[in-house]
């Protein structure tokens, strides 16, 4: 919820900002949160993972996480069976998209993980390795 929200704020601040150097930072962290939705979701089962999973369903729900990624990557995650898009004001906006580069970094991937596991001070660790 929160990368999603930071999304659609930075969109709105990019539109309205007039100053270059503020703009620069606008767009840092627009990239930012792209590569965050982007390394933190799996395609395939449409997951999100980690604590960036986290979502209030009263203020945002799947269809529309969906629609966000769905339009801000050109199409290339793609909305599930049995879930609508759901247009937003936002949507027109070239700055609600993702960086091509960090698009691309997203396609090449290796989608296979192993997981690791070993006993860290009396507790377990696990971690994917890709």
């Amino acid at each position: 919820t929160y990368t999603i929200v930071a999304l659609e704020e930075l969109s709105r601040c990019k539109n309205h900002v007039k100053n270059k150097q503020a703009l620069a930072i606008i767009d840092e962290l627009l990239a930012r949160c792209w590569y965050m939705i982007l390394t933190h979701f799996h395609k395939k089962t449409c997951q999100w993972s980690g604590p960036h999973a986290r979502s209030y369903s009263k203020l945002i729900n799947m269809s529309s996480i969906m629609s966000v990624l769905n339009h801000g990557t050109n199409g290339y995650i793609e909305i599930p069976k049995g879930l609508e898009y759901e247009f937003s004001p936002l949507y027109h906006r070239a700055s609600s998209k993702c960086p091509d580069e960090i698009l691309e970094k997203y396609k090449n991937i290796p989608r296979t993980v192993r997981v690791s596991k070993k006993v860290v001070d009396g507790g377990l660790a696990v971690r994917g390795v890709p």
